[in-house]
Parts: structure tokens; sequence; C-alpha cells
């Protein structure tokens, strides 16, 4: 569970260098249509943030700041959720080599 959580955590698993590049140029390119088609099947945080905000874009700079903000949101929490599962190892591990001494 720590190796994998190690390997999600890396900044190429949030930003994929190529998902970022093109990304940023067709925004530049004002290529909105195409940056929402490229976000909605990338499945990295960045990827997932940025197609929330793109398509709440013709209800205004608000509506995109709430999407990203709950989108982020949304992934921390499963995220976090994936991490309950060391936190319950590394709290029963103690328990668990203490009993083994008193056993035997």
């Amino acid at each position: 569970m720590i190796i994998e959580n190690v390997i999600h955590t890396r900044l190429q698993a949030f930003i994929p260098p190529d998902l970022f590049e093109n990304l940023e140029r067709l925004i530049t390119e004002r290529n909105y249509r195409e940056a929402i088609e490229l976000t909605a099947s990338n499945h990295s945080p960045l990827g997932q943030v940025m197609w929330a905000a793109l398509i709440e874009a013709p209800q205004g700079y608000q509506a995109m700041e709430l999407a990203i903000e709950d989108t982020a949101d949304a992934i921390s929490n499963r995220r976090v959720r994936g991490l309950i599962w060391l936190e319950i190892a590394g709290a029963a591990g103690p328990m668990i080599g203490s009993s083994a001494r008193c056993s035997a």
C-alpha cells in the first residue's frame, strides 16, 4: 500500500507533462472545445480539475472557481480514504507486537 501511494503521489501522476503542455497550448490558442475533450479523457487530478472548470466556463469565473474547489475536495477525500488502511496498520502494529511478546 505504501508503494502504491508513493507512485500515485508523484508529480507526474498529478500533473502529467504531456497533458500540461497540450492544455497550455490549447488554452493559449483559445481552443476550449479541444481542451475540454482532452481533459475529459484524462483521469489525473489536473485533468479532472481542469475539465470541471472548463465545462463551467460559460457560467463565469465564480462557477469555474467553485467547480475547481469541489473537484479538488473530492479528489483529496478519495486519496485520504485510501490512506485509512495505512493508519489502521500503523496504529495496530504496536498492539500486535506487544500481544505477541506477552503470549510468548
